[in-house]
């Protein structure tokens, strides 16, 4: 059995979940739980808290970058500028630094 202050410790992180759970925050409802089974495994309420958030947080969790494959990017598309500036600059290369040339005949 738990000490007292460790009861009231538990009893408090108990009441935190609840509330993350009625505001549908499931990490925080996990990391909560997680917590009071670590001070308590057997608790039952902590348990049940626990396995809820995971079976939410499951399910509404989208694929990870790199699990969705490859994306199109604004890049990939075809859609990148061919100049700029009213045509003054002609964009000659798209990567880390932008390489421009001025246009002859361009105003400055």
């Amino acid at each position: 059995m738990a000490s007292d202050r460790l009861q009231r410790r538990i009893e408090r992180l108990l009441d935190q979940i609840e509330q993350e759970a009625d505001q549908q925050n499931w990490q925080v409802v996990f990391d909560l739980a997680d917590e009071v089974i670590g001070l308590a495994p057997d608790n039952g309420d902590a348990q049940a808290f626990l396995a809820a958030a995971e079976r939410r947080l499951s399910s509404t969790q989208s694929p990870k970058p790199e699990e969705s494959g490859p994306s199109e990017s604004p890049l990939a598309t075809g859609s990148q500028p061919t100049s700029f500036a009213n045509g003054r600059y002609q964009v000659k290369r798209i990567g880390d630094r932008l390489a421009t040339s001025r246009q002859k005949g361009g105003a400055r």
